[in-house]
């Protein structure tokens, strides 16, 4: 606990605050332009799929796991980190949807 503390906490914000803006803000436009037909929560998993991506290979890069199960725990974690972030921010950053009534 200490070390994930001391070593993967910091990794983390720093790999998630980087990853939102080199990864995730640009692949929004991207994807907006190349498949404009998607409804909006595909466009969103496929950012955070990417955001997440990012994240999991920044920590497995900078804390280098020497087993298997290091390795998954980092890839879920990572993962798990860009897709809920990536949620949150649409949540608060979209209108809400207009209902027909």
């Amino acid at each position: 606990v200490v070390t994930w503390a001391v070593y993967g906490i910091l990794p983390l914000l720093f790999c998630s605050y980087l990853c939102f803006f080199a990864l995730a803000r640009p692949a929004t436009g991207v994807l907006e332009r190349k498949f404009p037909d998607w409804p909006p929560l595909q466009h969103t998993m496929a950012v955070g799929i990417v955001y997440g991506a990012g994240v999991s290979v920044a920590l497995l890069v900078l804390l280098e796991p020497n087993t298997v199960l290091r390795f998954c725990f980092l890839l879920v974690i990572g993962m798990s980190t860009g897709l809920g972030n990536w949620f949150f921010y649409r949540r608060l950053t979209l209108p809400p949807p207009e209902q027909t009534s």
